[in-house]
């Protein structure tokens, strides 16, 4: 029998992985550009864009190197 404890850091977990997931599949189905590109395109740094993408404001996956939803 799960406690209310273990049931929030499942629930969270399963939270996290599927918003992974959906980030994959976005990436795989859509264009994507590179962490530079991003760069250039918002006008920030390319530390910046992996910020962004850590926070999850933007929608990224790591391929070969990160790689972020270009139209999205």
């Amino acid at each position: 029998m799960f406690i209310k404890e273990q049931t929030k850091k499942l629930s969270s977990l399963i939270f996290e992985q599927l918003i992974r997931a959906i980030d994959n599949y976005i990436c795989l189905t859509e264009q994507t550009i590179d962490v530079n590109e991003a760069s250039k395109v918002l006008g920030i740094k390319p530390d910046s864009v992996l910020k962004m993408i850590k926070r999850g404001k933007l929608i990224a996956t790591k391929k070969e190197k990160m790689v972020i939803a270009k139209n999205i």
